[in-house]
């Protein structure tokens, strides 16, 4: 084997181990974090209940449709269909 070669793949090597560890060490760094920093949640001034209002169903309500995949009722603005 050609000595430069040797000497490209140990060099090749020594970098790949120290990314490696650098690597590590900032994720091992960021899963020790303290989650006592979480804000606390949000009142939404527009709505009544003070939540936004979403509908969970992979299509829109209509009169084939009235119940998601799971079998809740699909729910519009308070009222069922």
């Amino acid at each position: 084997m050609n000595p430069s070669i040797v000497q490209r793949i140990a060099w090749l090597a020594a970098i790949t181990l120290v990314v490696a560890s650098g690597a590590l060490a900032l994720a091992r760094r960021d899963a020790g974090g303290s989650h006592r920093n979480i804000p606390g949640s949000v009142r939404v001034p527009e709505s009544g209940s003070g939540y936004y209002t979403a509908r969970a169903a992979p299509y829109g309500p209509t009169r084939s449709h009235h119940r998601t995949a799971c079998g809740e009722i699909v729910v519009l603005a308070g009222s069922a269909l």
